[in-house]
């Protein structure tokens, strides 16, 4: 039943049965768990299309840059479950690549652990590992003759043996070719996944994978201007740029697209728990810590 209205004049209606109260009672959890008018979701759908920094969309849309971030995450979260998905049949090609990110803890507090699970990287204490390390987290992408691409958070360090076939085995069928560097986890996992033909080119050869290159360069161009990325959210960030990127080339109005999938989504996370989610690849680390 009607239960009067929210402070910027929202209908609220009570639960008979149980007393909850809710501020809309159709569309998925964004819309109906939201203290905020429907109006600034839909000018955030704007926002996000656009790319814009979290201080940018609240002054913008009008609210504090810390709920700007978490309509970010939200929207994220949801918009992730509803992106296209990726196969190499028969016959058809794809070119297969890692790219890195340094690992980062931002936004993470320490403060039940003690201190972190290892040396901080910034204003001067301490040095990155040049190279590839455990110190950095392993994206696995591709793209096909489509022009579709896919991203998977494998690993932190080294691709290895199983984690290549634990990303690759759903998205190759039999009879795929395949292009990749020459990296010595691909032959083998190829070869099992029933690859017609497996191309692996010299790093100095960029011809030869100008696709994957390519979409490693905007990749990262896409995540210069966010300054860093926690590891926890990195998942979401790909996630965002692979919706850009997909929903861009069918020609629709993404911001029609934005705001649909907003009204119909459902997140993960809320504010109380953000702080107790697991931190990828770390989590053996965290618990030696704590003990």
């Amino acid at each position: 039943m009607k239960n009067g209205h929210t402070g910027i004049g929202t209908q609220r209606y009570m639960c008979k049965e149980c007393g909850n109260t809710y501020c809309n009672i159709e569309g998925g959890l964004i819309i109906r768990n939201t203290k905020l008018d429907n109006s600034k979701w839909m000018a955030f759908a704007e926002c996000f299309i656009d790319g814009l920094s979290c201080k940018r969309t609240a002054e913008k849309i009008r609210v504090t840059p810390r709920t700007a971030w978490f309509m970010r995450v939200r929207t994220l979260e949801a918009l992730q479950k509803n992106l296209p998905s990726f196969e190499v049949k028969a016959d058809s090609g794809a070119d297969i690549d890692e790219i890195f990110f340094p690992e980062s803890f931002k936004g993470i507090s320490f403060k039940n652990l003690g201190r972190m699970p290892r040396e901080p990287r910034r204003e001067g204490h301490g040095t990155r590992t040049r190279g590839i390390s455990n110190e950095q987290i392993c994206v696995v992408t591709g793209i096909n003759d489509n022009g579709d691409m896919f991203y998977d958070v494998a690993c932190r360090g080294r691709l290895d043996r199983m984690t290549a076939m634990r990303t690759l085995e759903s998205r190759i069928s039999d009879g795929a070719m395949i292009n990749t560097d020459r990296h010595n986890a691909y032959p083998e996992v190829l070869f099992k996944l029933g690859t017609a033909f497996h191309n692996a080119y010299s790093s100095s050869d960029h011809k030869s994978l100008e696709r994957i290159n390519d979409l490693h360069s905007s990749i990262r161009g896409f995540m210069r201007k966010f300054k860093g990325v926690s590891t926890k959210w990195l998942h979401c960030y790909l996630a965002w740029f692979k919706w850009l990127r997909e929903f861009g080339r069918s020609g629709a109005v993404m911001e029609d697209i934005a705001a649909g999938q907003i009204r119909s989504g459902d997140y993960e996370h809320l504010w109380k728990n953000i702080d107790r989610m697991p931190l990828p690849f770390r989590d053996m680390d965290l618990k030696a810590v704590k003990n």
